[in-house]
């Protein structure tokens, strides 16, 4: 199953409006977050977050340094999810919408494992 899941704001003057940034272009946008899930992972529910990515000048890898280096839950708490079957020509099976409402909570950035590269000829 291919979905895309989209977080966005209960409405365009949600509490919090300042802090609304689309990740990692940081644009102002009622659009939190956007994910490709081809799993079949439990969907996002009312309390869920999703997760913000950013990069720590002192975590930089030269070989990636334009990569994020680390993760944290969102100050966005998902209120009520939607979910939309898709046709048989789409691009998606489904498309799942989680509304959010701000709910600040204290930042805790956790480092992201390094990017491991595959040597040529080695597995």
């Amino acid at each position: 199953m291919k979905r895309w899941i989209v977080f966005k704001t209960e409405s365009a003057s949600s509490k919090g409006w300042k802090e609304r940034k689309l990740q990692p272009a940081a644009h102002l946008t009622r659009m939190l977050a956007e994910y490709l899930d081809c799993s079949d992972k439990m969907l996002p529910e009312p309390g869920d977050r999703p997760r913000e990515f950013a990069r720590f000048e002192e975590s930089v890898d030269p070989n990636f340094p334009d990569a994020s280096t680390h993760v944290r839950w969102s100050d966005w708490e998902v209120s009520r999810v939607e979910r939309f079957k898709s046709v048989d020509s789409a691009e998606y099976d489904e498309i799942v919408v989680c509304y959010c409402r701000y709910s600040p909570i204290e930042p805790e950035w956790k480092e992201l494992p390094k990017i491991g590269v595959l040597q040529e000829g080695k597995l």
